[in-house]
Order: structure tokens, then sequence, then C-alpha cells
């Protein structure tokens, strides 16, 4: 809502300034120019605008989480299997995806939520589908994950847990997720 009054104000201050140095245009191209403006303008928030803080003022109170994530996990399967993992986060400010890879399967979300509203630290909710790769044990189908990671207060670690299989069989617990670099696509 602010955003589009604060597009509405500064496109009617163009128009203003345009006629102030009689430039003549047609009746009808205020609404189109209104929304051009919008939709430019809401394309750089969503990409650029909403991650910049000038000191303690930030222009938006979502964390950016995006990056290279590396760690371990910790499954039941197997009594306690130690797992290497990679979360492949992409985040703008009205969209997020994650791509979860391991040595034998890749997840992608279906759904992603990131709750930093009347929390101590952000969480990252997520649903995906994981696929086994070729040197997958034959027993590993493909299935539904759940979980859930809590950022760090420094903002530099994940940790949680997750739920796979029917019924949640398998579970684990994810731990020293490093953000690695920053990966963009």
């Amino acid at each position: 809502m602010i955003l589009a009054l604060i597009v509405i104000a500064a496109t009617l201050t163009f128009l203003a300034l345009i006629q102030n140095l009689n430039f003549r245009y047609p009746w009808w191209v205020g609404a189109p120019l209104t929304m051009g403006a919008y939709g430019i303008f809401h394309q750089l928030y969503d990409h650029i605008l909403w991650q910049l803080h000038a000191g303690p003022i930030a222009l938006s109170q979502i964390p950016d989480v995006s990056g290279v994530w590396v760690g371990m996990l910790t499954s039941s399967y197997n009594s306690g299997t130690e797992i290497n993992v990679v979360f492949y986060i992409r985040q703008t400010w009205s969209k997020i995806a994650i791509r979860i890879e391991t040595a034998h399967s890749t997840s992608s979300t279906i759904m992603v939520a990131l709750s930093s509203k009347d929390t101590s630290v952000p969480n990252l909710y997520y649903e995906c589908i994981s696929e086994p790769g070729a040197n997958a044990s034959p027993l590993l189908q493909i299935h539904h994950d759940i979980g859930h990671l809590s950022l760090s207060s420094d903002g530099k670690t994940f940790a949680g847990e997750y739920y796979a299989g029917r019924d949640g069989i398998i579970h684990g617990t994810f731990y020293t997720l490093l953000q690695k670099k920053a990966y963009h696509t």
C-alpha cells in the first residue's frame, strides 16, 4: 500500500512538472504512466531496494537469507546417519525458493515461509519434494519433506529439524548450516 502511494505521488509530481514545462500529452497518459511506474518501482524494490540498510534504518524488516548454506544433518535412518547437505536459497522481497542437495537426493520446495515478525530469531518453514539420485538406495523413493530452520541471532547459521516420508517416519536435525557465498540465478 505504501509502495503504491509513493509511486502515485511521484507520478503526479512528474506529470505536474511536465505540464509546467508546457509539454502537452494526451489526457489518457496519466493512468498507464502510473501503472508502468508502479511496475518498474515494484521490480526494483522486489529485487534490490528491500535489502538496503542505512545504519539501523531498513527498507524492509524481512531478513535476507539468500545464498548457499552448507552443513550437516543427522537422520534417524540407519540409527543416526550423518549426511552433508547444501541449501541453495534464492530470495527476493516477495518470493523465496530452496533447493536442497545431499549425495543421494535433490529436493525442491513447493512451499516456503519466512517468519520474522514477533519472534526473537527468523524462522524458515518449508515443504519440498525429494527425488533420489542415481546412486541412492533402491529403498529411497520420491517423498515429501517438511522442515523448520531457525536463523541464529548473528545471522550466520541455521539449525533445525525435518520430517520425511509418510507419517514423518524419518526425521532428523540440521546443524551448522553456514552461509558460504551469495547465490544468484
